[in-house]
């Protein structure tokens, strides 16, 4: 038993996976663009369960939003040849309830128009989710936007309910 216990841990560690103390994990992000690179979001919750930051994790990177500086307005996860690619929008977001959260994402590079998808972070007692509609969220795939080979944008986010 002991065993196995050190062998996951092992595991765990070296793909990336592990969250520090106090991390709930939230959502994976697949993103096709980065040849399939995993994201990890998760929320770093104080001792009452409340939200102190949105946390991305990618293998060993760790980026960390604290709640103000996201209600304050936009926050660029993702930024390629100078143009924002990806912003996380949450301005009315509440750190005890939650709130609805975008995903704003370059969808034509060219003429730089964006899409939002627009999602609800939402608190069940101790318990928090990411929400489309009513359905929880388990995942999210980011697709490529091709111009004659090359990538100039997002095409979409699939949704994994």
């Amino acid at each position: 038993m002991k065993k196995n216990f050190i062998i996951l841990s092992l595991c765990l560690i070296f793909s990336g996976q592990i969250f520090a103390k106090g991390d709930y994990h939230l959502v994976k992000i697949i993103s096709e663009p980065e040849n399939n690179k995993i994201h990890n979001f998760l929320l770093n919750l104080d001792e009452n369960k409340d939200i102190n930051s949105i946390v991305r994790t990618s293998g060993r990177d760790r980026q960390e939003i604290e709640m103000d500086i996201l209600q304050q307005g936009d926050f660029v996860l993702l930024s390629q040849s100078g143009r924002d690619v990806i912003i996380l929008q949450c301005p009315r977001c509440d750190s005890v309830y939650g709130g609805e959260l975008g995903i704003k994402y370059l969808r034509n590079g060219l003429n730089m128009k964006y899409r939002t998808l627009k999602l609800t972070l939402r608190r069940n007692y101790d318990d928090w989710g990411l929400f489309h509609g009513e359905t929880k969220v388990k995942s999210l795939r980011i697709k490529t936007r091709k111009v004659l080979g090359q990538v100039i944008g997002i095409r979409k986010i699939l949704i994994n309910k």
